[in-house]
């Protein structure tokens, strides 16, 4: 993972020096803080979190305390901020949570169709529920946000061609 991710990195960097101004970050992608296969997006810097309520983005180094603390946080509206922290150990970190029928009825992915239109489908029909690496994360993160918030996020997942 560190080798792609390091070869992403190039590539946006390549990009930006050739002339396209707007290639000035690289997203990652979902960055699961009590997941610790998904923590070495932290490792590289400057890494940013945006803020799940406000979409503004915040140096990492703001949210780690916080992140340690809740299992769901906003800096921008901290009394959102939910208390408690999965029971995950380092041996068991891959192990896909299990999910309450409530959370994995509720939960919904935009999808993206190939000409640019937009749909809502339930997190199980999605393409990305049938790959073990996605659904490991996609779970995790249903998980860490607990029935009331899952019900109320909608994932966006881009549609691949």
């Amino acid at each position: 993972m560190k080798l792609s991710a390091l070869r992403e990195a190039s590539l946006a960097k390549e990009m930006h020096d050739a002339g396209l101004a707007d290639m000035g970050y690289l997203y990652m992608g979902f960055y699961v803080h009590s997941c610790t296969k998904m923590r070495y997006k932290g490792d590289y810097v400057p890494s940013s979190l945006a803020d799940p309520e406000e979409y503004t983005w915040h140096p990492l180094e703001q949210w780690q305390p916080l992140l340690d603390k809740y299992r769901y946080v906003s800096l921008s509206h901290p009394e959102h901020n939910l208390q408690g922290l999965p029971d995950v150990s380092e041996n068991d970190s891959a192990q896909e949570p299990e999910l309450p029928a409530s959370i994995l009825s509720a939960a919904q992915i935009i999808q993206t169709g190939r000409r640019g239109g937009a749909v809502a489908v339930p997190v199980i029909t999605s393409p990305q529920w049938r790959r073990p690496a996605e659904r490991l994360a996609i779970s995790t993160l249903l998980n860490e946000l607990g029935p009331e918030l899952a019900a109320e996020v909608l994932l966006y997942m881009a549609h691949e061609v």
